[in-house]
């Protein structure tokens, strides 16, 4: 679309000195759409997403607001508690206040129609704060309660974005963290600068964690020159979102051994901070981010908590050990990407809870993908989605991320991330910025304007970062490796009149003295396996599993039947410690795919 400006809606007069600079002349407001009565509960809301349609608000949800002095040097917002301490909002606190300021609309939606009601942005979090919480901002800032909180912003056509000052000051920048405050409670006090991306197109999520510092003032001036230059393509386009060009960097290989992607792995013996000094592991309370020391010999490796050596995968370069981080970007498992030109985005509206119809993120990127004609006319290309719910770190995603591309799909530690770039930063590494290069961001709450390089990553996410417990189905660990033929051609399969049809753990009526059953495992003896019961019986109506082969309770909690499964199976988030403790009767993922079948169990991505 092309971009109108209209006007700043003020707000009330408080004690803070907050204006809305613009006309205010409320005839030239657009009326907003009305609003599209409820969907019918739809399982596929589009041909390529998978799961139910969510239905999201803010309201009943909390947000973390942090205001800093200064940045830290990586490009992360320095959070060092307590002085850092952040400012906790209510989500119905902010609905409320746009309620009674702004129609009940996200602030940008009187320029740009956005975020539907019950949803807004950081930048909307900013302006609640400095209007209603100035004492708070102030402790943080390091101020005298009542300090001089002087905040005008007004709308800047040619950016596509809110121009904005704070006592006259422009060199600010928004920083977030999406982790449901999972990184929060361990100690990692960081945030991740927002970079290009505009504050008033970041949608908040519960547990959202925003903050604002000062930054470099040529970067900031950068960053302005990329988004004026977006808009500036956008206009060309008529509105269209074309993007110049897509790398698509996939691992196509029927294998999970890293080693055949030409990656190493070393061992963390240590780490130290920028200057060189020893230090603690990153996450311990207090601790800057530090950098690990590598070695190739185990025996000089640092061990975690389970025993375990730490270590990562990555690549020998010139310049040392890289290790590959948890985006993947640094590490792409293919020298020659996919290339693909001018690939017109259109938006799928798949989350008419979020948006109004006709913005565009980068999860239509991917399904665009479906539609795209090369110069001989055929479609080579496809990609689809997949519900993300409330993980088990207790983060609620609740989000469309990227299940496949190129029928390449998530499977074990291996998944999709992306990142968006601007090809007037190449040759200048200190400008080449990326923007949502984040897995904390996925794909249908990343609000693209026009960017002209876009980039998907098959990444191995868990693996690259710190010491994670490895289960894969089909590992040496895995008890149920060699049953799965089996499963899917039972000798005695269960009828469907079976009393105990679609019950899990069949321990809820059966015992191992009424089956004279051994599965001859010593850690199980006397425990029933239903796994093993499966191997001759079938999956007794069990589901089909969708080609993940790893962390199933990583999404699927609330299960009931399924014994101590939920309670005793334990995965991991990626900056935690390795995971430990799994069911005896139902061990995740190893009994989970050999009763929820699939096609192709043993391939990365379901190849």
């Amino acid at each position: 679309m092309i971009f109108k400006p209209k006007f700043v809606w003020p707000l009330l007069a408080t004690a803070v000195a907050l204006s809305g600079c613009g006309s205010d002349d409320n005839t030239s407001k657009k009326p907003l759409p009305p609003v599209p009565p409820d969907q019918e509960h739809n399982l596929r809301p589009y041909d390529n997403v998978f799961g139910a349609l969510p239905n999201h608000t803010m309201a009943g949800k909390t947000v973390y607001f942090y205001w800093n002095e200064r940045e830290n040097n990586d490009g992360a917002l320095d959070v060092v508690p307590p002085a850092s301490k952040p400012i906790v909002i209510r989500g119905d606190d902010i609905i409320h206040w746009l309620d009674q300021n702004h129609g009940g609309e996200s602030v940008r939606n009187g320029f740009i129609q956005t975020f539907k009601p019950g949803n807004f942005s950081s930048f909307d979090i900013f302006l609640y704060a400095v209007n209603n919480r100035q004492d708070e901002v102030c402790q943080r800032w390091g101020r005298e309660p009542g300090c001089d909180l002087n905040v005008k912003y007004q709308w800047d056509e040619q950016r596509g974005t809110f121009e904005f000052s704070i006592n006259g000051e422009t060199n600010w920048k928004f920083a977030q963290d999406y982790s449901g405050g999972i990184e929060q409670e361990q100690g990692n006090w960081g945030l991740e600068i927002t970079e290009h991306q505009r504050p008033d197109q970041v949608i908040a999520k519960d547990g959202i964690q925003v903050g604002i510092a000062p930054y470099d003032q040529q970067k900031v001036d950068f960053f302005k020159e990329v988004q004026r230059a977006e808009i500036a393509r956008l206009n060309a386009n008529g509105g269209k979102v074309i993007v110049d060009l897509v790398n698509i960097h996939g691992l196509h290989k029927e294998s999970v051994d890293v080693a055949a992607l030409g990656m190493v792995k070393q061992y963390i013996t240590g780490y130290v901070d920028d200057m060189g000094n020893p230090g603690t592991m990153p996450g311990k309370p207090g601790s800057k981010w530090l950098n690990p020391i590598f070695s190739p010999n185990v025996e000089d490796a640092e061990i975690d908590e389970n025993g375990q050596p730490k270590s990562h995968w990555g690549y020998e370069t010139e310049n040392g050990f890289i290790g590959c981080g948890i985006t993947g970007m640094s590490c792409v498992f293919s020298e020659e990407a996919v290339t693909l030109t001018n690939l017109e985005v259109t938006a799928h509206n798949i989350r008419p809870d979020y948006y109004y119809d006709g913005v565009i993120t980068m999860a239509d990127v991917a399904l665009s993908l479906n539609d795209h004609v090369d110069a001989n006319g055929n479609k080579n290309h496809s990609a689809s989605l997949v519900i993300w719910p409330t993980l088990d770190t207790g983060a609620k995603v609740e989000s469309y991320a990227i299940d496949t591309i190129d029928g390449l799909g998530t499977s074990g530690f291996y998944g999709w991330n992306y990142g968006w770039h601007h090809l007037m930063a190449l040759g200048n590494p200190e400008m080449d910025i990326g923007g949502g290069n984040s897995p904390h961001m996925v794909g249908d709450m990343a609000i693209l304007t026009s960017p002209d390089s876009i980039s998907f990553y098959y990444t191995n996410m868990y693996e690259q970062y710190y010491e994670v417990q490895q289960n894969v189905a089909g590992d040496a660990a895995d008890p149920y490796r060699l049953t799965r033929s089996n499963v899917l051609t039972p000798k005695f399969p269960l009828p469907e009149t079976h009393f105990g049809r679609g019950v899990a753990d069949c321990g809820m009526c059966h015992s191992a003295a009424d089956m004279n059953f051994d599965s001859g495992n010593a850690a199980h003896k006397g425990e029933i396996e239903p796994a093993k019961c499966a191997e001759c019986h079938g999956s007794n109506g069990a589901p089909k599993g969708h080609n993940k082969v790893a962390g199933c309770y990583r999404c699927h909690q609330s299960m009931t039947g399924h014994g101590d499964a939920v309670v005793a199976n334990k995965t991991v988030h990626p900056f935690e410690q390795t995971g430990s403790g799994l069911s005896k009767v139902m061990p995740d993922p190893y009994a989970c795919v050999s009763c929820h079948t699939n096609d192709n169990p043993h391939v990365v991505g379901g190849l």
